[in-house]
């Protein structure tokens, strides 16, 4: 828990007692409270035949809304929404969007495994990037969700990682080659910790600005070309020379990275200046700023950032700390990083089947 929050927390408790801690915790940690509430209804199953539902709904809810938390910190506009889980005797799982809250309707088995999995599945499907799936390949969508669900077993709940890759990821990747290829490339994104951050990103950015007559193979086209930039942009060695802008018909953006020590110690933004200029004035929208997460280089990367914001037009959207693997002679080397996202203020649009 932060510092400031342990602080906080100790004043409540010294004015109000525990119930003022559990209130201030409740209200700081929404996300946390039906992962703990799990465990009291997995402890009163045992009395209450009914403690059992309750214990398995809380503890896929829980886990859900968790990792929905995770991925709204890291991806802008996300737009994050809950899940509530309902248990029906018929088999065929239902779901729609009731109250701002995902609610899906199935049959719970006795599994745990089973229900996590297959109810994760379904949320993924229905909120992951709502809108961008609009516009993308089957494919694309399987193969994405297939990785964000592999992402949160990971980190929510490691025990039913060998249910869901025996029965949902192998099944999908062995009758599929584009879906196993481009699991293959967010694996090799994700090493680099631009999985999220751009990748997810862009996708969300491109969801909401593709309106009117779609072009869906020009789309779909220039998603793959997306994922193929990002995966060779993060096989790259540590001061490798590759091109670092993708300018597409729908998506415009470049990654920077600030982090040469010549160019730290100077701490001057004119060896930046000339080359921002020159990828905004083709036409790039989202400026990723990347560097070490050390003082002297966050405050070179702030300096940029506000020049960008200052005298071209541009706003700081996005702020995240994060800790890449990137190559380094061969092998993978994990470094700490802050990415900074600045984007134009008036971003393109695509209304009709003449816009460009």
């Amino acid at each position: 828990m932060p510092e400031n929050v342990e602080k906080l927390v100790t004043v409540i408790f010294s004015f109000f007692g525990g119930v003022g801690v559990i209130g201030l915790l409740i209200f700081l940690f929404p996300e946390k409270v039906q992962i703990w509430s799990s465990y009291g209804w997995k402890f009163l199953k045992v009395i209450f035949k009914g403690a059992e539902k309750k214990y398995i709904a809380c503890d896929i809810q829980g886990h859900i809304n968790d990792y929905n938390n995770i991925i709204n910190k890291k991806v802008r506009a996300y737009e994050p929404v809950g899940v509530q889980i309902k248990w029906i005797e018929k088999a065929n799982v239902e779901s729609f969007f009731k109250d701002g809250v995902l609610l899906i309707r199935m049959r719970k088995s006795d599994d745990q495994s089973k229900n996590f999995v297959a109810a994760t599945m379904v949320f993924l499907s229905q909120v992951m990037l709502r809108k961008g799936k609009r516009y993308i390949s089957s494919t694309q969508k399987r193969s994405i969700d297939l990785f964000v669900a592999k992402r949160l077993f990971e980190e929510e709940k490691p025990e039913v990682l060998e249910y869901f890759v025996e029965n949902f990821l192998v099944p999908n990747t062995n009758s599929s080659k584009q879906v196993a290829d481009y699991f293959d490339k967010y694996s090799v994104i994700d090493k680099a910790g631009l999985f999220f951050p751009i990748l997810i990103q862009e996708l969300t950015f491109l969801g909401s600005k593709v309106f009117g007559q779609r072009k869906d193979s020009l789309i779909i086209s220039e998603v793959k070309g997306l994922i193929d930039f990002l995966k060779n942009y993060s096989e790259r060695e540590l001061g490798a020379k590759i091109p670092n802008c993708f300018n597409g018909r729908y998506c415009h953006f470049g990654v920077v990275i600030i982090a040469r020590a010549v160019n730290v110690d100077s701490g001057k933004i004119a060896l930046f200046v000339k080359y921002l200029s020159k990828i905004i004035n083709v036409g790039i929208e989202n400026i990723y700023m990347i560097g070490p997460d050390e003082e002297r280089a966050v405050k070179l990367i702030e300096n940029v950032c506000r020049w960008v914001e200052k005298e071209r037009g541009f706003q700081q959207y996005q702020s995240i700390k994060y800790s890449p693997h990137i190559k380094f002679n061969g092998k993978r080397v994990k470094v700490d990083n802050l990415m900074i996202l600045v984007r134009k203020k008036n971003t393109r649009y695509h209304y009709d089947s003449e816009s460009n």
